[in-house]
């Protein structure tokens, strides 16, 4: 059964969720970006994507530079801790 493990907020109506999900004995957690909408009155939630399970992400080091690249396209987000001894990547232009 899925369960939210945690919750980030991305802006008004967006944010990312990770799910746990338990089969075959194995719990597999995977990051969705999420976003709420107003359906009949109700708060509805739409997984607008799924980035893939978290493990792999860290493992390959996608996380980071997904974070990086989306941070890139937001003039008042600043994206500051360690980089694992790697500069961070440059914003793209424009």
């Amino acid at each position: 059964m899925p369960q939210s493990l945690g919750v980030c907020t991305v802006g008004a109506g967006m944010f990312v969720r990770v799910k746990t999900l338990r089969a075959g004995g194995r719990t597999y957690r995977y990051l969705h970006i999420v976003e709420n909408r107003w359906e009949n009155g109700k708060t509805r939630q739409h997984i607008v994507g799924s980035l893939g399970r978290l493990d792999e992400l860290l493992a390959k080091g996608d996380l980071e530079r997904v974070i990086l690249q989306m941070a890139a396209h937001c003039p008042t987000v600043r994206v500051v801790g360690a980089t694992g001894g790697r500069p961070p990547s440059p914003a793209p232009p424009g």
